[in-house]
């Protein structure tokens, strides 16, 4: 009887703790705003890219939209549509995955000047949240 009562005191402290609300940036987060934080992967396969990071150990980078050339009006135009990124002729290895898919670049719909400025927005609060809170 103890044990259950242990189990049910231990349960309700773990939903105390998980913020579900608006504040906790790993489950609430708005994509489409134009101040985001956040940095969209688009046309990638979420298992060629854990095994490109996790099994096989090696980087990837970001890749920026093609045709953006740092253009701020340009990489506006890039993030509203998806166009660019169908790519029938693309070339398939020996498991008919496209190279696309099996390189070490990340596709994302931001034009280079606007994915950097994420970029380093996104490296100053990791380091900020790790210095204030401890947490990586």
């Amino acid at each position: 009887m103890s044990q259950t009562l242990i189990e049910e005191g231990l349960r309700r402290a773990r939903s105390e703790l998980l913020d579900l609300g608006t504040r906790n940036r790993l489950i609430h987060t708005r994509r489409s705003n134009k101040f985001s934080s956040s940095v969209e992967i688009v046309d990638e396969l979420a298992d060629q890219v854990y095994k490109h990071l996790v099994v096989d150990g090696k980087p990837m980078t970001f890749l920026p939209a093609p045709g953006s050339d740092g253009d701020p009006e340009d990489a506006e135009s890039a993030e509203d549509t998806y166009e660019f990124l169908a790519q029938p002729d693309d070339e398939v290895d020996a498991n008919g995955v496209a190279r696309r898919h099996t390189d070490d670049r990340l596709q994302t719909p931001l034009g280079s000047k606007k994915l950097q400025t994420r970029l380093l927005k996104l490296f100053c609060d990791a380091r900020t949240f790790e210095e204030e809170q401890g947490v990586n």
